[in-house]
This record gives C-alpha cells, sequence and structure tokens, in this order.
C-alpha cells in the first residue's frame, strides 16, 4: 500500500474537534485494514498453492524416478502399513500403487508368505541393520520369478525408526547364467579329470608292456646271440626306448597344458649336470663320430640352487636335436652367466652344432605344440613336435627365455636362459699343489682343445696346446731340453694320422723322464681306450666331453696320486662292475602282480648281486615283511587284493619297520602319482620301464646289506644237496611228475623257450598254495578257483602231470562248493608233489 494514501504520523484532519470527521477518518483506517488483510489471506493463499504445486511436482520427479526402476521398490511405516511403491512392486502384488497405499502385509499375502515377510521386518526393526537374502516370488499371471530382496531401516534425524524401505530384483536370468558358468566349469573340470585319468590310465598300460620289452631286451642282450640276434634285439630295444620318449613327451605336454608342472628346487652341481646330458648323447654322437665338447665360463658358479631335472631335460631335448640333425662335426655345450648377485645368478645355456641349419620359414615354426621344421612327407628326420614346446614352457616357468640361431646349411645354435640361486660353494678348482706346474693339450679339434687348455689354466696351470701327434712330440721333446718339461699331457684318443696311444708311445720312446699321460676318449667304447692306454703306459683315462670336475679329480689322481671319491652325476653310465659292490646281498623284497614285470626286476635286481623275493600283492607283502627282514621295498601301486599305497601305510604302521626303504616302482607316471606314493611314506619313486641307471641309483642311496638283519638265504634258488641231472639239449630229467617230452611238444621243440617257461612257472607257483589259502580263509572262493585254474593250466603247459591232476580237481572243488575239510585236503594233495617240483626245479635252474 502507497503510504502517501494512509500515513499514520501525520495528525488527523480535524482533529481540532470535528468528531464526524474523525469518525470518519477511523473508517477509512479499518477499511484500509480490512483491504490489508485480504491481500495478505490472498497471499498466504497465493504462496501455500506455489508451494504445494511445488511438493506435487516433486512428488511427481519421484514417482516418476520409482515408477521407472525395473526393481521392485515398497516403503512402510513402523507398523507395517504401505507408505508408498512403485510400478514393479504393484505388478507383484496385482494391485494398483493407490490400492496397496494404506494396506498392511497381510492384505496382499498369503498367509505363510505374509508371516515370513513381517518377520524379515521385524529383524530389520530389531537389528537396526540392512538385510538380504533370495526369496521365490509369484506373479498373478502364475510365472515364478528368484527375487534378491533388501531391506534397510528408515530413521528420522534422532535415529528413531520411522519404517523399512525395500527393494527386490529379478536375479533370475542372472542365476541361470551363473548356473551355466557352474555347469560349463563342472563339464570343463570333468573333462579335465577325464583327460588327466585317461592320461594316467593309458601311462600305466603302455609302460606296463614297454617295461617288458625294454627291460627283456636288456636282459638277452647279456646272454649269447648270435650277430643276426643281437641286431634285431638292440633295435628292438632302441625301438623301445624312442617310443617310451614319445611318451613322456605327450604326458609332459599334457600336464604343462594343465598347468601342473610344477618345477622343484634342490641343490646341484653344474658340472654333473652337463656329464648326466653328455652320458646321454655320446653313443650317438660317437656312431656319427660327432665331437662333443663343454664351455664354462669362470664365472660360472658350479653350485646351483633349482630343478636339475627340468633343467636338464631342457638341455638334452636342445643337445638331442643338435645330434639328430648333424651329420659331421661338432657340437658344443656352453654355459655362460649375467645378473649376478650373492644369492642368485641368470645362467645362458647355447648348444651349438655343424648341423643342417634352419631357414627363417623353418625358425618361424620352432617352439610351437606338434610343430616341426621339416613338415613333408619324406621328412628324414622323426619326433612329437612338443620336445620344443615343452622346453619353452619350462624355461618360462625357471624366469628365463628360449630362442634359435641359424643359417639354413650352417649349423643352429639354440638358447635358453633361467634364472637359479647360488648354493654354498664346494671346495674344488683351487688346489695349490697346480699352480705352475705345465700342461700339453693334445687334439685335432680346435674348439676342444681350447676348452681343455681353459679348464686347465683356471686350475693353475702353465698350459700349451697342439693339434697333432707328431707336433706334442715334437713338442715334449723341446720342453725337455728348455728343461721346462711338462708335468702332465693330456692326449685326444682319436686323431688323424697318429692316435692318442701311437703318440703315448712315440713320447715313451723319447728317452727322457716321462709326464704324466691322461687319454681323452669317447664316452662310448670306453673300455677300449683304457685297454689301449694299458697297453700304451697311459696313466689314466678321461670320458669326453669333460668337465671341470672331471678333470679336476684325475689330474688330482695323476699327479698328487689322490684318487677323488665323488657320487656319481644323475645318468653315469660309466659307474664300471664295482659300483654295487656296497649293496651286494642286501635282501629285497619285490612287490609286483604281473608275471613278466616281476622277471624283469627279478633278473636285474639279481644281476646286481641282491637276494630276491617276491609278492604278488599288498598284502602278500605285508605278512612278508612282519615275519621277515628286508633291506628294501620296491613296491608296485596298482594289484589286487591290495595296492602299493595301502599296503605302503599299513607297513609304516609298524613301529618295527618305520626305517624300511620303500621305493614305488611303477608304471603310473604322472606327478600326481608320484605325490600319492611319497605321502603314502615311500622313499623314492621308480617309474617303468625300469631304467637299469636309475635302479643302480636307488640301490646305492637306499639299499644296505644286514641294515635290518636280513637273512641270507634266497627264497627263489635253494641250493641243492644233489644236484638234477641235465639231459640232452640241457633239460631236466628224472624229476618226479614232470613230463619233459610233453612239456618241449608244446613249446614246438623250443629247448630255450621251454626252459623260460619252466623259470617262470616257479616264479608264478611259488606262493600259489599260500594264496589259494588266504583266498578260501577269507571267503573269496571265487579267487581261490582261478587260483587253481591258473596252476592247471601252467602244469599242463610245461607237462607238471601231476600238478595239473591234482590242481583240476582242487578247481572242481572249488566250484562245486565243497566243504572246508575237503577243500584243506585237496590243496594238501596238491601242495605236496607242488613243492617238491618247486624244489627240484630251482635246484635245476640254479645249477645251470
Amino acid at each position: 500500500m502507497d503510504r502517501a494514501h494512509f500515513d499514520l504520523t501525520q495528525p488527523l484532519d480535524g482533529a481540532a474537534g470535528d468528531p464526524g470527521s474523525i469518525e470518519a477518518e477511523l473508517a477509512g483506517v479499518r477499511r484500509e485494514l480490512d483491504r490489508l488483510r485480504r491481500e495478505n489471506d490472498n497471499l498466504v493463499s497465493m504462496m501455500q498453492q506455489a508451494h504445494a504445486r511445488e511438493d506435487e511436482r516433486q512428488r511427481a520427479v519421484l514417482s516418476g524416478l520409482l515408477d521407472s526402476m525395473p526393481d521392485a521398490i515398497v516403503y512402510k511405516d513402523a507398523s507395517g502399513v504401505y507408505l508408498g511403491c512403485n510400478n514393479a512392486f504393484a505388478q507383484i502384488v496385482g494391485r494398483s500403487a493407490t490400492e496397496i497405499v494404506g494396506g498392511t502385509t497381510r492384505d496382499f499375502w498369503p498367509p505363510g508368505e505374509a508371516d515370513a515377510v513381517l518377520a524379515k521386518d521385524e529383524e530389520v526393526f530389531q537389528t537396526r541393520k540392512a538385510t538380504s537374502g533370495e526369496h521365490w516370488v509369484k506373479y498373478p499371471d502364475g510365472r515364478s520369478v528368484l527375487m534378491e530382496i533388501l531391506r534397510s531401516p528408515v530413521r528420522d534425524g534422532k535415529g528413531r525408526m520411522l519404517g523399512v524401505l525395500a527393494t527386490a530384483r529379478d536375479i533370475t536370468q542372472r542365476k541361470e547364467q551363473e548356473d551355466e558358468v557352474r555347469r560349463a566349469k563342472e563339464l570343463a573340470e570333468g573333462a579335465t579329470r577325464m583327460k588327466s585319468d585317461f592320461l594316467a590310465n593309458m601311462s600305466h598300460e603302455i609302460r606296463t608292456p614297454m617295461n617288458a620289452i625294454i627291460g627283456l631286451s636288456q636282459l638277452a642282450l647279456k646272454t649269447d646271440l648270435t650277430p643276426r640276434q643281437r641286431d634285431y634285439i638292440t633295435k628292438v630295444r632302441m625301438s623301445g626306448q624312442h617310443l617310451l620318449g614319445v611318451i613322456n613327451d605327450i604326458l609332459d605336454f599334457s600336464k604343462v597344458e594343465a598347468g601342473k608342472l610344477d618345477l622343484e628346487m634342490g641343490d646341484f652341481d653344474i658340472d654333473e649336470l652337463l656329464e648326466g646330458t653328455g652320458n646321454l648323447i655320446s653313443e650317438r654322437c660317437h656312431a656319427k663320430g660327432l665331437e662333443l665338447v663343454f664351455d664354462v665360463a669362470p664365472d660360472v658358479p658350479r653350485n646351483l640352487v633349482g630343478d636339475s631335472l627340468r633343467l636338464g631335460q631342457v638341455l638334452l631335448n636342445y643337445a638331442s636335436n643338435a645330434v639328430k640333425f648333424t651329420q659331421a662335426g661338432e657340437i658344443t655345450i656352453s654355459v655362460r652367466a649375467s645378473e649376478r648377485t650373492e644369492t642368485g645368478v641368470r645362467l645362458h645355456f647355447r648348444v651349438q652344432d655343424t648341423g643342417i641349419g634352419l631357414s627363417g620359414e623353418q625358425i618361424g615354426r620352432l617352439f610351437q605344440s606338434f610343430s616341426q621344421a621339416d613338415t613333408s612327407t619324406t621328412r628324414r628326420f622323426g619326433g612329437t613336435g612338443l620336445g620344443l614346446a615343452i622346453s619353452k614352457r619350462l624355461v618360462e616357468l625357471m624366469g628365463g627365455e628360449c630362442g634359435v640361431e641359424s643359417e639354413f646349411g650352417s649349423g643352429s645354435t639354440f638358447w635358453f636362459s633361467a634364472r637359479l640361486d647360488i648354493a654354498a660353494p664346494a671346495k674344488r678348482e683351487a688346489d695349490p699343489g697346480f699352480q705352475g706346474r705345465r700342461a700339453l693339450v693334445v687334439d685335432d679339434n680346435e674348439r676342444a682343445r681350447a676348452v681343455m687348455a681353459g679348464l686347465l689354466t683356471r686350475m693353475g696351470f702353465l698350459t700349451t696346446d697342439v693339434s697333432s701327434g707328431a707336433a706334442a712330440i715334437a713338442e715334449v721333446s723341446r720342453a725337455w731340453a728348455a728343461a721346462a718339461p711338462y708335468d702332465v699331457v693330456c692326449l685326444d684318443s682319436i686323431m688323424p694320422g697318429m692316435d692318442g696311444a701311437a703318440t703315448a708311445s712315440g713320447i715313451r720312446s723319447l728317452g727322457i723322464e716321462l709326464p704324466s699321460m691322461c687319454l681323452l676318449s669317447p664316452a662310448y667304447g670306453h673300455d677300449t681306450a683304457i685297454q689301449d692306454a694299458e697297453w700304451a703306459g697311459i696313466g689314466g683315462v678321461l670320458a669326453k666331453p669333460v668337465s671341470g670336475r672331471m678333470l679336476f679329480d684325475k689330474m688330482k689322481e695323476l699327479l698328487d696320486g689322490v684318487p677323488v671319491d665323488r657320487p656319481l652325476a644323475a645318468g653315469d653310465s660309466r659307474e664300471g662292475a664295482g659300483s654295487l659292490a656296497a649293496v651286494r646281498g642286501a635282501r629285497v623284497l619285490l612287490v609286483e602282480d604281473n608275471d613278466i614285470n616281476q622277471q624283469v626286476a627279478r633278473e636285474l635286481l639279481q644281476d646286481a648281486g641282491l637276494i630276491v623275493d617276491v609278492a604278488d600283492n599288498g598284502q602278500v607283502a605285508l605278512d612278508m615283511v612282519r615275519t621277515a627282514d628286508y633291506d628294501l621295498v620296491f613296491m608296485d601301486m596298482q594289484m589286487p587284493v591290495m595296492d602299493g599305497i595301502t599296503a605302503t601305510r599299513e607297513i609304516r604302521k609298524l613301529r618295527r619297520l618305520a626305517g624300511l626303504p620303500i621305493v614305488a616302482m611303477t608304471a603310473n607316471a604322472m606327478e600326481q602319482d608320484r605325490r600319492r606314493c611319497l605321502d603314502a611314506g615311500m622313499n623314492d619313486y621308480l617309474v617303468k620301464p625300469i631304467d637299469p641307471q636309475r635302479m643302480s641309483e636307488i640301490l646305492r642311496r637306499w639299499a644296505r646289506p644286514g641294515r635290518t638283519g636280513a637273512k641270507t638265504t634266497c627264497a627263489i634258488a635253494v641250493p641243492a644237496a644233489t644236484p638234477i641231472a641235465a639231459g640232452p639239449g640241457g633239460l631236466p630229467v628224472q624229476i618226479e611228475g614232470l613230463d619233459t617230452s610233453l612239456g618241449l611238444s608244446r613249446m614246438l621243440g623250443r629247448k630255450p623257450l621251454y626252459l623260460a617257461m619252466l623259470r617262470r612257472f616257479v616264479v608264478g607257483q611259488e606262493h600259489v598254495v599260500r594264496d589259494i589259502r588266504d583266498a578260501h580263509a577269507r571267503g573269496d572262493a571265487g579267487k581261490a578257483e582261478r587260483l587253481a585254474h591258473t596252476t592247471k593250466g601252467v602244469s599242463g603247459t610245461v607237462g607238471a602231470t601231476l600238478v595239473e591232476e591234482r590242481a583240476h580237481a582242487l578247481e572242481a572243488a572249488f566250484r562245486s562248493g565243497a566243504d572246508a575239510g575237503g577243500i584243506e585236503r585237496l590243496v594238501c594233495e596238491m601242495d605236496v608233489p607242488l613243492t617238491r617240483l618247486l624244489s627240484q626245479l630251482n635246484e635245476f635252474l640254479a645249477a645251470a
């Protein structure tokens, strides 16, 4: 209102005494006040309307937002009355939002569901914390969905509970997807398990006959054979070993693919690693006339920590490929160090050959699974194409890299690196007795000569090298005349013109004080080199390729007269006949159910001078170790009645046998099998086919004759008081119950085969009576019948007619369900002639 229209500060007109005018003025004031009130009321009303419109707009915006959300949302007050919801919730209830507001849970849900909802609401009120859960919700149209429901408390500014806010999200599709992923994962894991089981089973099934092929070939090569037979058997053995290599590649590849190939850390010597590799390829190098050289830099630590087995596997793969693809020249294995610290080092290995080389296209295909450089149908070189792929993964596990440098027609260099820890150094190559001594190296191969000279120089020798025998004789003569004679001369055994032995003879003919001489010979043909050395008056022989450890030991022996006794390197085949002398006489229990595997293992062990008892299952082995003393047990894994794992656990429960060494001898070659054996209490692990070198290592490690008070009698070959006579062809005669003519006729007249069958008969039937009684006592009449049936069959095959007759009667008794007394009588009737026959055959075979 305009202040000029009504100003209370001005005096009223006619105030001097005109009552009429004053009244008129007052009436005007009242009218003005009324007008002001109306205007104020209008303004308040307008403001209220504006606020109402704003609230309605905000509520509309909020309602629109809630309705646009796919999740169901509802909120209640403290008494459980619905205050609001969105369309998604209204659709679940089958009512409009207007109908829902003001209602309660029991108004819209069946009694059981309503009770569950109210219980959840009450949990929120009590705990004042949000809760969540998954619940199936049914729509009015009958479809059911899985909801993930979150209930949250609603509080005022003072923290008082005002109500509950609930949101529900449809997770049906998500759950279905999760279930699909889980099922896919389970299928993948099942497929992986099936693959692993298949590989494990195939490994066992393949390795079992492979053990017979390779083992029996090895044994056959020790017998008198014609040149043609020896050639055949040698090729059978080589083919078996090749097949075994293929199997090993496939198994390793499967472990890599499954991510289950782990490294095992341990101390090792770099020289032993190289020597082991050299031993395994030296025969092939010698056959091709290849020079094999080790070149280890002075700064390479000799004592390291890492997985020497896998490191050697990569190195052997590279070296084997080098031999395969090289027809002439040399192969050099070199080792260099980089990034060395006090505790670790990065080693670089290089295998260089003078072979056919590789083209750029061929290099691009290397280190890939199932890939080979030569993929043509006319390729000359075999292989699985897995070796380099496996090597690459192994190198990566060791923190390294790998690659190849090559030019077609000019040889190749395959390299890899590995990170290793440094172990405490051993005392070696620091002998002051070598300082200032003079050494002459004689070798026509420049690389081999340089490496040998370098090794001797690092030991403290003053070294000279020459490339021929004639030059060596001249140099020794010159040095003598100059009053600077050589203390040692290292001679290569194979050189053009004048070989090592002839050179030594030439030096001897000089009529001077002779230096110590060492002949360097190929590892293959080492025995011949030793004979040549004795003929030429050479003091020592060292097999090539030469490592620093080998050279140091030989120099110490030649110059100081101190032989150095070191443990053999893994895979060393040059241990000599006396290496197992310490274990001769040890009593071994062989637990094996396969007849042929028994024969192979038993003969290998007996050849080593051990006394062998045989058990054909774990239960028999358990009974035998309880009653007899053994120095070592070889335990198969898979056997009837009781497997090797169970038998080992049972043996470990016997306090007296806590220290009895048990070694797994099994065709199960997977890593999980090895771990199962060690976890069960076994001490070591020998994989079939049996590697004689590996068996020798295990015997030297674990067999200690007399450690457990072992007896010195052999249960298999008992000395005969009166030897059984041998008739024509070396066949036994005058053995009661044995018709040799009948048995020989069933072998088509082949006497060696018949004798072999008699040996198998003795071994196979040694415990059959005991096994039959055990099976019958356990109520396993079926097994007892099968054992009697087997005895009947094998007895008839060899001509043991009386035992065959008694076994037939026993088999029939089991089949007809005869009483225990009748069974025992028939068992005794078979036992008497069988025991007598086995005893006489043992006497004959032992004498033979």
